[in-house]
């Protein structure tokens, strides 16, 4: 079988090494002249910027069976040199450079009968090659979305999109309205700060921002271990937003029965000060009324509503550690409630830095544009700024030029995988999600993939992947109601590397460890890395694994206490309450 893989990312290069492995002839084709597809610093493509670092942690981003980032140093959360250092050793290690030829790109992919002719652009000449299967892995960011809004043609300032931006240096003494709340948003705006004359941040609703690291200086992702994300949707929510140190003003049954199991532990493991502080939560009246009333855990989507807390928050200016700790506390309550939708079910902005920014009021918040004027912007509020450069941090249109339906939609796609109507096809690294990297999902994919090619597993029948689709699809338009029609390709990470990996058969065997303590106390309550998917089944590698494990660090005691309530006690209760057909109590892993 003759493969042809488009891209040299992330994607491409791990599907290809999956690939190879069952001594599948494989071939990928890069548009651009160097390996590591976005991170490859390029001024003139879609890429990482200069100062790009990485926002999710080593433990995470790195491949299940090559756990090397930790020889590469610098810390959890390493420039992006480093990855692409990681990268170019990945390749090396498996040879996989004579198999990609740079400066092609594709221009158009045909099936003929049972195979593909696809087209290629090469110095200017089109050669055409056949293969028997292909393989897309381009990635999400390349046409740049940009919104229309009344009377933009009349700007006389600068409209331009983030990936266009040459530089943060270019804004000095600029007075700039950044447009978006994603990470690029975010990052920017804290970077453009020491430059820019004035600068603004317009908000169409709230967004989940997440901390880079947490207790201890450990990355945040650690925080997300197996023992606790099996909870579903709307309890994962209340863990995090009823459950945790500076957000307490939000009740549910869910927290009280979460603080009165937590409390014995806290004793036996001599945690007498987190005992006193949930002990005395007991005492709240509003703790006990959850019990018997729903819980509100969101409110409206509304850029409105989050610049007018905003204002009323930062009217003052301070430069109190203390009272800008609040401020900061209160910043990602209000992003949160404004968010219109559940914390778990959206994509988390991990730069938070831009937070200290709006505190201490060097960053207006403002609502979403209304219309532009010739040099000055005027908002939903009725508001108006003058503006010299508005930069649009508005994300990407997933267009693929090279087929005949461009633009993909991840709730049409088989497990955002596969089109029912294009056989011998398959799209890897297209998904985004909530939390976790990207890099392991594609890598899960090829190993889905590489069975499917190599004839260990089958393809659902037509019909069987046709309702599948719309089934997912239905979920995902209730789940994520602000997002479904502008991200299509947003998903439960912890949720979909389970499944795949349930599909494959490379779940880890908790049964197995039980006489590896060691083993099994990281995999419950150690973060949920790639690794574990490599303990067993088909092309396990325990020697990657338990590298990967041990250069993760020992789990914190509260987490334990934390893993151990959710696992060991509420956890049963839930699956006792699912099979009384109480669906929303249905665990996820």
């Amino acid at each position: 079988m003759r493969v042809c893989i488009i891209g040299a990312g992330v994607s491409a290069l791990v599907t290809a090494k999956e690939l190879m492995a069952k001594n599948i002839d494989v071939k990928m084709f890069d548009k651009r002249s160097k390996l590591g597809g976005l991170w490859n610093f390029d001024p003139k493509l879609s890429t990482v910027s200069d100062h790009t670092v990485l926002s999710t942690s080593i433990s995470f981003i790195q491949f299940s069976d090559f756990p090397e980032m930790d020889a590469l140093g610098e810390g959890y959360f390493p420039h992006y040199k480093v990855y692409l250092r990681y990268l170019e050793k990945y390749v090396a290690t498996h040879n996989l450079l004579p198999h990609i030829s740079f400066n092609h790109e594709a221009i158009k992919t045909e099936q003929k009968g049972d195979q593909w002719e696809v087209s290629f652009l090469h110095n200017k000449k089109i050669h055409i090659e056949t293969f028997d299967y292909v393989v897309v892995c381009t990635g999400l960011n390349h046409e740049p979305s940009l919104p229309t809004f009344e009377g933009e043609e009349n700007f006389k300032g600068l409209n331009i999109h983030s990936s266009l931006l040459e530089s943060t240096e270019s804004l000095r003494d600029k007075r700039v309205l950044i447009v978006g709340g994603g990470e690029s948003a975010a990052d920017l705006a804290h970077a453009a700060l020491p430059y820019a004359k004035k600068l603004y941040m317009s908000f169409r609703k709230g967004n989940i921002i997440s901390m880079s690291k947490g207790p201890k200086q450990r990355p945040a992702d650690h925080g997300s271990f197996r023992s606790k994300v099996w909870l579903p949707k709307i309890f994962l929510h209340d863990l995090h937003h009823c459950c945790i140190p500076n957000v307490r003003d939000q009740y549910s049954a869910f927290r009280t029965f979460y603080v009165v199991l937590s409390l014995p532990l806290l004793l036996l493991t001599f945690s007498f000060k987190k005992f006193g502080q949930e002990f005395l939560t007991l005492f709240d009246k509003k703790m006990w009324t959850a019990l018997f009333s729903p819980p509100k855990r969101y409110g409206p989507a509304s850029g409105l509503k989050l610049s007018e807390a905003c204002e009323e928050l930062t009217k003052e200016p301070t430069e109190c550690k203390i009272e800008l700790k609040k401020r900061f506390d209160k910043l990602r309550q209000l992003f949160s409630w404004y968010s219109g939708n559940l914390g778990s079910t959206q994509p988390f902005t991990k730069s938070s830095a831009f937070f200290h920014d709006i505190a201490r009021g060097k960053i207006t918040v403002k609502p979403n544009i209304k219309q532009y004027d010739a040099t000055t912007i005027v908002f939903e509020d009725g508001s108006t700024e003058e503006i010299d450069v508005v930069v649009l941090c508005t994300g990407f249109r997933l267009q693929v030029p090279f087929l005949d339906d461009q633009e993909l939609d991840g709730r049409k796609m088989y497990k955002n995988t596969f089109l029912p109507n294009k056989p011998n096809m398959a799209f890897l690294g297209l998904v985004r999600g909530s939390i976790g990297a990207t890099p392991p999902v594609p890598e899960m994919q090829a190993r889905w993939l590489a069975g499917i090619l190599s004839k260990r597993l089958k393809m659902p029948d037509l019909d069987t992947m046709k309702a599948v689709i719309k089934k997912d699809a239905e979920i995902y338009n209730r789940v994520r109601p602000n997002h479904a029609e502008r991200l299509t390709f947003l998903v439960d990470y912890h949720a979909l590397m389970d499944e795949l990996a349930g599909v494959i058969g490379c779940k880890p065997q908790l049964s197995e460890l039980i006489f590896q303590p060691k083993v099994l106390y990281k995999v419950l309550f150690g973060p949920m890395t790639c690794c574990q998917y490599r303990l067993h089944g088909p092309d396990a590698n325990p020697e990657a694994a338990m590298k990967a494990l041990d250069n993760t660090p020992s789990p914190l005691l509260f987490r334990v206490v934390q893993g151990v309530v959710l696992y060991a006690f509420m956890k049963p209760v839930f699956v006792v309450l699912t099979k009384l057909g109480f669906e929303k109590f249905k665990p996820v892993l």
